[in-house]
């Protein structure tokens, strides 16, 4: 039986969710035809089964609800992905710059993986999914500036940044920059010596 606890700790796979969904839409179906089945001038009327199935629609209206934004949760960074990616998948939708909100390293690799199943140009996304995945300390975002790109936040040293330029420079990004403030202060390209720093972005970009 479906229970708002149960659902606060259910797993997050899409289809147990979508399967919990499709249980209580219809159990909200029926509840409500019970009530409205029951009329004053109905001859099983009772205020105490009003009563009854009221706290019940009330109970499975919360679970209804946190269902909606468990799925919301599990699928919003993908399917907003493959709508900015829309032209590889012969849909009407395309977004050439479009930016995925700061999520875990899991989503943002499935958010590619969904969205630029194929690759593209040099982009290859499951390879570059599990190197996004050996750093899930850290928060990243997947988006397409015309081509694809990523974005790594809070990077706190050099070292940090120079191991990221080796990870990501070997599955062949175009453009390696470090942001501060929301301003580039380093690309790998120059060669320069990193700036001291206290906290950045970088970003990654495959043209």
């Amino acid at each position: 039986m479906l229970s708002l606890k149960g659902i606060i700790n259910m797993p997050k796979d899409i289809n147990e969710l979508s399967n919990s969904f499709k249980k209580i839409e219809i159990k909200l179906e029926s509840t409500l035809n019970s009530i409205g089945r029951q009329t004053p001038k109905s001859e099983s009327f009772n205020t105490n089964y009003i009563r009854y199935y009221m706290k019940n629609l009330i109970e499975e209206l919360k679970i209804y609800d946190k269902l909606k934004l468990e799925i919301s949760k599990a699928t919003g960074h993908s399917n907003a992905a493959i709508n900015a990616y829309g032209d590889l998948h012969g849909l009407k939708t395309r977004d050439l710059m479009w930016n995925g909100p700061f999520t875990t390293a899991k989503k943002a690799s499935n958010a590619m993986i969904d969205a630029v199943p194929d690759g593209y140009n040099e982009f290859n996304a499951k390879e570059v999914a599990r190197k996004v995945n050996n750093f899930s300390h850290y928060k990243w975002s997947f988006g397409r500036e015309n081509s694809p790109v990523l974005y790594c936040s809070k990077v706190n040293s050099k070292i940090e940044v120079e191991e990221l330029v080796r990870q990501f420079e070997s599955v062949k990004a175009d453009e390696i920059m470090l942001y501060v403030n929301k301003k580039p202060i380093w690309s790998f390209d120059n060669r320069k010596e990193i700036p001291d720093f206290k906290s950045g972005i970088m970003r990654f970009w495959w043209d």
